[in-house]
């Protein structure tokens, strides 16, 4: 790997980091899975998603980091897709990691 490619995983694992720690500091969750199966978080399809939130009461919440390697089309018919399947699910796109590159 290049200096080029660490840098890019290691953004792409920091925002999908924080964007599970930011779920699990709001109390909102009784379930957060990072880089799970949809099915194995009780969700419909076999798709992962960066990070799934079980919502205590309310919505559900699906987090897509986009990695430099990664359109940003690609990923949101992917979160349309999960979304479709899932109601009661709200989907999250997080693109500053692309945009940094």
């Amino acid at each position: 790997l290049t200096g080029f490619h660490i840098r890019c995983k290691f953004m792409y694992k920091l925002a999908t980091n924080m964007e599970a720690s930011k779920m699990a500091a709001s109390g909102q969750y009784s379930q957060i899975g990072v880089n799970k199966a949809l099915k194995t978080m009780g969700l419909n399809g076999t798709r992962r998603p960066d990070v799934i939130g079980i919502a205590n009461k309310g919505l559900n919440k699906l987090v897509e980091v986009v990695s430099p390697r990664q359109s940003t089309n690609y990923i949101v018919n992917k979160m349309s897709n999960m979304l479709s399947n899932n109601p009661g699910t709200a989907g999250k796109i997080v693109t500053w990691v692309r945009n940094l590159f």
